[in-house]
């Protein structure tokens, strides 16, 4: 339960704020790079660790399960997480792209100039 959790806000995040990017490169009449993938996969990744963060800390008694101090989940949790988290967000993300890609190749823009 928790890991399908996991993968639904990480996608979540990872195809707005890929859409978000591809939106804006479409706008300006530019054809979305492969690069804003990654960069929304790691911010994407970055929020969802500090949401973690939060619902960890909002349920009394869980910080002890893990270890009992933030420094841990920090120096622990956090950087694995980041890196799983970082990896999963990559195949929405480029989903996304795909789509915004094949879009503007055979669609112009409807921009008014």
């Amino acid at each position: 339960m928790d890991l399908a959790i996991i993968l639904v806000s990480v996608w979540s995040v990872s195809a707005y704020l890929t859409s978000m990017l591809c939106r804006r490169a479409r706008r300006r009449d530019q054809c979305p790079k492969w690069y804003t993938v990654i960069g929304s996969s790691i911010v994407a990744a970055a929020i969802v660790v500090l949401v973690g963060y939060l619902g960890i800390l909002s349920v009394p008694g869980d910080l002890d399960k893990l270890g009992g101090s933030s420094y841990w989940y920090w120096s622990r949790v956090a950087p694995v997480f980041f890196g799983f988290s970082t990896a999963l967000a990559l195949l929405p993300g480029f989903v996304v792209l795909f789509i915004y890609r094949h879009k503007s190749r055979y669609q112009p823009s409807t921009s008014a100039s």
